[in-house]
């Protein structure tokens, strides 16, 4: 007895684990909602025109752009560069409920002087965050498999190169999360996370589109590649007058 409770009393695997449950859509009426932009650490959600865009895709950076009007005065749109960007979207339950949707930086700025807006191009940086890693970071971050054999040495290469080739020997992808954190998402299917309910889905807002008879086809390709060390290399100088 270990503190009022049997010592290794349980059988091997036995323990169980913690299971998020998914959570379920209530179906509502209407909803009220919003977007905030915080610009350089400054809410400038006022100044917001048009819509704002956040595209995902997986194993790439996240990018994100907006447009914003101005107010009189002078303007240097090389200033925008590199401020930092958060882009929420917000419900109103009971107050706004807020859901941060990208985190990132302006890299790059559009200025129109007729109308006084600023189009901004934003990305998290995932290339630069791996870049400014060392190789044992990398090697934490992304596991998976690496062999001088086939590969060369990380020495003096780009660590986003170095951790491609690592991450294209297990079923996963890295990226930024949300919150601009780096995270490897596993290829295999998980838990569902959001169950919609009949009458949570709003007429004529979901597309299902079947994949063709041609393409359900299962193909694995492998690619395999040796590099065989140099075990002798002789050098022969030769001078002549």
């Amino acid at each position: 007895m270990l503190n009022g409770s049997p010592l290794n009393g349980a059988g091997l695997n036995a323990s169980a684990y913690t299971v998020t449950p998914a959570v379920t859509v209530e179906p509502v009426v209407s909803v009220l909602w919003d977007v905030r932009l915080m610009l350089g650490g400054v809410d400038v959600s006022e100044k917001l025109t048009g819509s704002v865009r956040i595209e995902r895709e997986e194993g790439a950076a996240t990018l994100a752009d907006f447009v914003i009007s101005l107010d009189s005065g002078s303007v240097n749109p090389a200033n925008y560069i590199g401020q930092t960007v958060e882009i929420y979207y917000r419900h109103w339950s009971a107050g706004w409920v807020e859901h941060l949707r990208f985190v990132g930086q302006v890299i790059r700025p559009q200025y129109s002087m007729q109308e006084r807006l600023i189009s901004c191009d934003c990305s998290d940086r995932l290339q630069d965050a791996i870049e400014a890693m060392t190789v044992a970071q990398v090697d934490a971050l992304t596991g998976g498999a690496w062999s001088t054999d086939v590969f060369e040495t990380p020495e003096g290469r780009s660590r986003w190169d170095y951790a491609q080739e690592r991450m294209s020997t297990r079923p996963a992808s890295l990226q930024k999360n949300t919150a601009g954190a780096l995270e490897v998402t596993n290829w295999a299917a998980g838990a569902p996370a959001y169950v919609f309910p009949p009458g949570s889905v709003l007429d004529q807002s979901m597309d299902w589109i079947p994949v063709e008879l041609n393409e359900r086809v299962n193909v694995l390709e492998l690619e395999l590649d040796y590099r065989f060390n140099r075990l002798r290399q002789r050098h022969q100088a030769f001078s002549w007058e």
